[in-house]
């Protein structure tokens, strides 16, 4: 009995400022992003997008085709998920591949820094972008 009447107490101190994580856990950065970097390297505006749909990535731009990850068929046991795409024949840039290999097939974590960049990282690679306002 003591223990419900503290877990309001409890609710109450985790108040206070968001935690931009959870937000994106939450889908509240759902949408398009651009993707500024990777690994550090700019590339052109637009060329590499990133949609979010319910705080993950569910599907983009690669610098050459457009993508979704397939969501009616599950996640396999390995973690990796069925892609859609173009399917054109890309040159094989250290963008092209820092931007699959940051993407962990979809499962990297999603960060929103300070000033509101979407940060993804695996596989040794980093993705930076930024939204892409309606």
């Amino acid at each position: 009995m003591r223990a419900l009447l503290c877990l309001p107490l409890l609710l109450a101190a985790a108040c206070g400022q968001p935690d931009p994580d959870e937000a994106v856990r939450l889908g509240h950065h759902d949408g398009m992003w651009s993707v500024a970097s990777i690994s550090g390297r700019d590339v052109p505006a637009g060329a590499f997008l990133l949609r979010v749909r319910r705080g993950r990535v569910s599907g983009g731009r690669d610098g050459c085709n457009s993508w979704g990850f397939d969501e009616t068929r599950p996640v396999a046991p390995d973690g990796t998920r069925m892609i859609v795409s173009d399917a054109q024949e890309c040159a094989p840039t250290p963008q092209l591949r820092g931007y699959w290999r940051a993407l962990g097939n979809g499962n990297a974590p999603l960060h929103v820094t300070d000033d509101g960049a979407l940060r993804i990282r695996a596989g040794g690679d980093e993705i930076l972008a930024r939204r892409i306002e309606d």
